[in-house]
């Protein structure tokens, strides 16, 4: 029977057609994680592996594979992540970005999960977008936590020897300049908001 093409699904894939992929549902992920004990192997997510990755070794994300059963490498791993990472920071421009992944509604989690398999087709390779969806959750709270809230941060520069105090009101007397009272500077850093970025395809944001 010839192999069934890989491509950007639209319509769920049969597990039939791809007998090699050994991580069809994501049960089975489990347990083969739960066999090998989830630390002999380096398999915890988001604890083990950055630096395998860096050198093309895939170490926590073994269930990404490609339609001929072949776990894809660790530089491949990286480009999905950074991919994920764009989509979030996407949703965040469009102020659709939730503060935990279990709270982001139907549109934003089939748009994110098309986007994902459409960029990567062999995410397509699962039951239920399990792959796409596994990946948000695992890398989703780590993001938000860095880049999802927007800092502010205030700098208030005080000069002490500027300020006089009268006995026995003790009234506090900011310093004049040019005959007009100083006040204080604020600052505000919006920390990492960015720009959606033009490669991505505008699937999102006509989906939300």
């Amino acid at each position: 029977m010839a192999s069934t093409p890989l491509s950007p699904a639209l319509l769920p894939l049969s597990e039939h057609d791809f007998p090699n992929v050994s991580f069809w549902t994501r049960e089975k992920w489990t347990t083969r994680k739960r066999a090998n004990n989830n630390v002999s192997n380096g398999e915890r997510t988001g604890k083990r592996g950055g630096g395998k990755m860096a050198k093309g070794i895939n170490i926590s994300m073994r269930y990404v594979e490609d339609q001929h059963g072949t776990v894809v490498n660790g530089f491949h791993i990286k480009a999905i992540l950074g991919a994920s990472h764009q989509l979030f920071f996407q949703l965040q421009a469009l102020d659709k970005h939730p503060k935990t992944w279990g709270a982001a509604g139907t549109e934003t989690l089939h748009a994110y999960c098309q986007e994902m398999e459409h960029q990567f087709p062999e995410l397509a390779l699962c039951a239920d977008n399990w792959k796409s969806k596994y990946i948000a959750t695992q890398n989703y709270p780590s993001w938000y936590n860095s880049h999802g809230k927007e800092k502010i941060k205030a700098e208030v520069h005080d000069d002490d020897s500027n300020i006089e105090v009268d006995q026995p009101t003790k009234k506090h007397r900011l310093p004049r300049v040019h005959g007009k009272p100083s006040k204080k500077r604020k600052s505000v850093d919006l920390g990492s908001r960015q720009e959606s970025p033009s490669y991505l395809p505008t699937l999102v944001s006509h989906s939300l």
